[in-house]
């Protein structure tokens, strides 16, 4: 491998790496030797017994697995609880670490009485995939996982296309028309699928998701209706009327997020304790509907609305890892880990309220079958995770 990938790694390792780099990262974590380099970058990086909670993010969490690995050799007898304590951060399952879908499992030893049960019986739940349903202006519907790949119809002078890779695509003929016609893109539990607009922004649906869109934008504004999760990338549209380009609108049911150009994601589930707007590039303004008040964002934050708005620093690549095919939590509750879980798997969830609020760090592939995940989160021996048909049932 070049100098020059191996530092790429060293940043994917440190957490410093930018978006434009990771789609290069991801591509060496594929080659046949990621395993042995990044065990050589990360040779010395332990960290020691006296870590604390704050200190363990999912960057320790990679160096810990690495050298976990040659000390988890050498104790063949102990049990996997032992491992953990190295970590003195309870919840925090490196016993699998996905990196951009490579498994790294630790074969922990356990003596027979103390293995995690395996159910043969458990159903092979698989991930999610490119689905979704399109809602056409005169109330009709086409199903996109069936819908043939090229054109899908014709409206109002806007031809939709299907494209080979999980994508729509809105080519208007023309500008102008009697009456403005909205289209909706559905994604269901288990489902996402990715849009690309009449102006030419793009918009990628996270599971059990929907936006709202007029099949053409006029000259005064750009406005866009959404629930569940939402990433976009807006492109700059001059005006023919004014200086400077049209607005791009985003409305929640409790917000709109004001943007010319720029990349964002969005997270308004209605079971959320908060919608959440995080900016990885460009600026945007966030105005809660109710109150009137706004903010303005700069790339590397984020605004949390409940009854007010607050502004906080992100963790870019954590915010974003759903569009990019994995799942990426630091200290995240397990309630709102399950959550996800629950919407990108289409199952149920039963879990006692008081085990919610565990925390649980970790990097997970969205590709995986769900009870590969459900048993790195048993490994750590916090909690008990059973499946029982489409249900997930937690206890102590």
């Amino acid at each position: 491998m070049q100098e020059a990938d191996k530092v790429l790694l060293r940043k994917f390792i440190d957490k410093e790496f930018t978006e434009k780099e990771y789609e290069r990262i991801q591509e060496l974590l594929q080659l046949p030797n990621a395993q042995e380099v990044l065990e050589e970058l990360t040779r010395g990086d332990w960290v020691q017994e006296e870590s604390t909670p704050n200190d363990i993010t999912p960057a320790d969490a990679i160096r810990v697995k690495e050298q976990l690995f040659a000390k988890i050799r050498k104790t063949q007898t102990k049990k996997s609880s032992s491992v953990f304590r190295l970590m003195r951060y309870a919840a925090i399952f490196t016993g699998v670490v996905i990196l951009a879908g490579l498994p790294f499992y630790f074969s922990v030893d356990k003596t027979e009485d103390d293995r995690l049960a395996t159910d043969t019986n458990i159903p092979a739940i698989l991930p999610g995939s490119d689905k979704a349903i399109l809602r056409l202006g005169d109330g009709s519907t086409v199903s996109l996982s069936s819908a043939d790949e090229g054109k899908i119809i014709k409206q109002d002078g806007i031809e939709i296309r299907k494209t080979g890779d999980g994508m729509i695509i809105y080519s208007p003929e023309k500008t102008v028309a009697s009456e403005i016609v909205y289209n909706s893109l559905e994604t269901p539990k288990g489902g996402q699928y990715s849009i690309i607009l009449p102006d030419g922004s793009k918009a990628w649906l996270n599971a059990a998701s929907s936006l709202t869109y007029p099949i053409y934008f006029n000259d005064s504004e750009r406005r866009v209706k959404m629930s569940g999760e939402v990433y976009f990338e807006v492109a700059k549209l001059p005006s023919n009327t004014t200086k400077g380009n049209v607005p791009f609108v985003v409305e929640t049911a409790k917000q709109e997020v004001q943007v010319l150009g720029t990349h964002f994601n969005v997270n308004a589930y209605a079971d959320g304790s908060f919608t959440e707007t995080t900016l990885i590039e460009g600026s945007v303004r966030v105005i809660a509907k109710e109150s009137g008040h706004a903010v303005l964002l700069r790339p590397g934050q984020q605004a949390l609305l409940d009854k007010q708005i607050r502004v906080q620093s992100a963790n870019v690549h954590e915010k974003i890892a759903w569009k990019n095919g994995e799942f990426i939590f630091e200290k995240d509750a397990l309630g709102n880990i399950l959550k996800q879980l629950a919407r990108w798997y289409d199952v149920e969830i039963d879990c006692p309220e008081h085990l919610q609020r565990k925390k649980f760090s970790g990097i997970v592939s969205r590709n995986m079958p769900l009870p590969t995940v459900i048993e790195m989160i048993r490994s750590t021996r916090e909690i008990n995770i059973e499946i029982k048909g489409r249900r997930l049932i937690v206890s102590e």
